[in-house]
């Protein structure tokens, strides 16, 4: 048998242990998922995460040059062709 205060000691030891796994657990679940996260964090996050697609839309306005360059400069073209239809 182990005497009284060993058997103490390692119960106290064991709950502290539980308590700290527990504590690891949630720590991740905060920082890793989005299990406690408000709506506001949650839409900034994804806000952040999306400027790269927002960055892509302002190649845009140089698309909106490139017409407009093609508007100044007209450029024409004869093409002459001959179909034959036969049954």
């Amino acid at each position: 048998m182990m005497p009284k205060k060993t058997k103490k000691i390692l119960i106290i030891m064991s709950v502290i242990i539980i308590f700290c796994i527990c504590i690891g657990i949630l720590i991740y679940l905060y920082y890793e998922t989005n299990t406690f996260k408000s709506n506001n964090e949650l839409f900034y996050e994804y806000l952040f995460k999306s400027s790269d697609i927002i960055s892509d839309f302002e190649d845009l306005d140089a698309l909106s040059e490139e017409k407009q360059l093609l508007k100044n400069n007209k450029y024409t073209s004869n093409l002459e062709a001959t179909i034959k239809y036969t049954r």
